[in-house]
């Protein structure tokens, strides 16, 4: 269940978010590969390490969005 949000969210986030990612970038191709980058951050850091709390699984996903989207 947990795991399945945080995939819907980061798919959401990475949907809307291509369009300030290309604007961040100097060039197209280079949106993509961020987006891509930033799934396999949060795959890796969240989804895939076992033994941590749900609070940690969240505080990591959201330290991933504040590094790569300028949120409020």
């Amino acid at each position: 269940m947990i795991n399945r949000r945080l995939i819907l969210t980061l798919a959401l986030v990475a949907m809307t978010g291509i369009a300030g990612a290309a604007y961040a970038t100097a060039q197209p191709g280079n949106a993509s590969q961020f987006i891509h980058q930033l799934g396999n951050q949060a795959i890796t850091t969240t989804l895939q390490t076992s033994g941590i709390t749900l609070e940690e699984r969240e505080a990591r996903f959201r330290g991933i969005l504040r590094q790569g989207f300028d949120l409020p």
